[in-house]
C-alpha cells in the first residue's frame, strides 16, 4: 500500500518540479483556471472525506485479507480524488502563474500524506470495521 501512496504523491511531486522550472513571474490577480482548480481543491477534500466510506463494507466474520482490500481500495480512491485536484492546480498555477494553486496543490499534498497507511492505522480500521460488523 505504501508504494501506491509514494506512487501517487511522487506523480504531483514530479510534475510540480516541472512547473515550478517553468515559472517566470507572479501574476497580481487569479483566472477562472485558477479559480475553478481552487472550487475542485475543495470540492475534493469533502469527496475525500465521505465517498470513501460509502464504498463496499465489511460483514460480520470477514477474512482479514478482504478487510485489507477494502481498506486498499478506500485509499487509492481518496488518495487519486486528492491528486487530481492536485494536478488541475498545479495546470492552473503553470497557466496563470498565481500562487494560490501552488499553495493549494501543497495543501492537497498534506491530505494525502495524511493518509499514510502506518501498521496502527490499518489495524485500528480494521478493528473498528470488525466492531461495526458484529453490531450489525
Amino acid at each position: 500500500m505504501r508504494i501506491i501512496v509514494v506512487a501517487l504523491i511522487g506523480g504531483v511531486a514530479a510534475f510540480c518540479m516541472v512547473v515550478l522550472a517553468t515559472f517566470e513571474s507572479a501574476a497580481d490577480s487569479l483566472g477562472l483556471v485558477g479559480s475553478v482548480a481552487l472550487g475542485v481543491a475543495v470540492l475534493s477534500i469533502m469527496v475525500k472525506l465521505v465517498v470513501p466510506g460509502m464504498i463496499g463494507s465489511a460483514k460480520n466474520g470477514s477474512p482479514l485479507t478482504e478487510l485489507v482490500g477494502l481498506y486498499q481500495v478506500r485509499l487509492i480512491i481518496g488518495l487519486s480524488v486528492l491528486e487530481g485536484a492536485a494536478l488541475l492546480n498545479l495546470v492552473a498555477f503553470q497557466a496563470e502563474q498565481h500562487w494560490s494553486s501552488l499553495v493549494a496543490a501543497g495543501v492537497l499534498v498534506l491530505f494525502m500524506l495524511a493518509s499514510w497507511p502506518s501498521r496502527a492505522k490499518i489495524e485500528s480500521w480494521i478493528k473498528r470495521q470488525q466492531e461495526m460488523a458484529e453490531l450489525g
